[in-house]
């Protein structure tokens, strides 16, 4: 991430973490109900239960806070997909991490109401957007890893790309993740997990058989 997305060097750390994370959970549920623009620290720290000057204690400013707040949710998933990265069985390895990312409960439903407000304003703050996209970077790469590994043991397709696969696989998941909250009579959560199945049908060798090697296709 940039420095001028990261949190600030010198906040306070240490025994402090857990009444950061108050803050920062204050944070999603403000920007989740009523936008980032509507996020003002006076108003997290009334959600947090607490005097602006706690929060200032914390964080610098709204920027810092914000930054702060979406990068929680980043370190979440990298923590997922780097305990995962190194997993024998790559199948099992991918529906453990649709099952953590789908919004299949309030508080990821929280957490991708935030990813989507930071997305949206990331197309008029370049330092949200780098962030964003170093992120999704990082993570498209340990997602192909995954599908190499997979290929090189037999249980991945091997007609097509790491690379693509590992598209194909983070399209679905992000396209379900980012239309279920709005849609949760379509989308319950055992649907969700049906259609990630699906995704994942699509990346094992049976599927392969019969079709035109990929560098053939039109």
């Amino acid at each position: 991430m940039t420095d001028t997305f990261a949190p600030a060097a010198g906040r306070p750390r240490g025994d402090h973490d857990a009444r950061r994370q108050e803050v920062v959970e204050a944070t999603w549920r403000v920007i989740h109900r009523s936008g980032i623009d509507k996020a003002s620290l006076r108003a997290i720290a009334r959600e947090a239960g607490f005097t602006t000057g706690v929060i200032t204690h914390y964080f610098a400013d709204k920027e810092e806070l914000l930054a702060f707040a979406v990068a929680t949710i980043f370190d979440w998933i990298r923590e997922r997909t780097e305990q995962l990265a190194e997993a024998e069985d790559v199948i099992a390895a991918l529906r453990t991490l649709y099952d953590a990312a789908l919004p299949v409960d309030e508080a990821r439903r929280l957490q991708w109401s935030v990813w989507l407000a930071f997305l949206s304003r990331a197309r008029h703050n370049p330092a949200y957007a780098d962030a964003i996209l170093s992120w999704h970077s990082s993570f498209r790469r340990r997602l192909e890893g995954l599908m190499t590994r997979g290929q090189e043991a037999g249980s991945i397709r091997r007609d097509v790309p790491a690379a693509v696969l590992a598209d194909q696989f983070n399209a679905a998941l992000d396209g379900l993740a980012l239309m279920a909250p709005f849609e949760r009579d379509r989308f319950p959560p055992a649907y969700l997990r049906e259609l990630m199945e699906l995704a994942i049908g699509n990346l094992t060798p049976t599927t392969a058989a019969g079709q035109a090697p990929w560098e053939q296709r039109p």
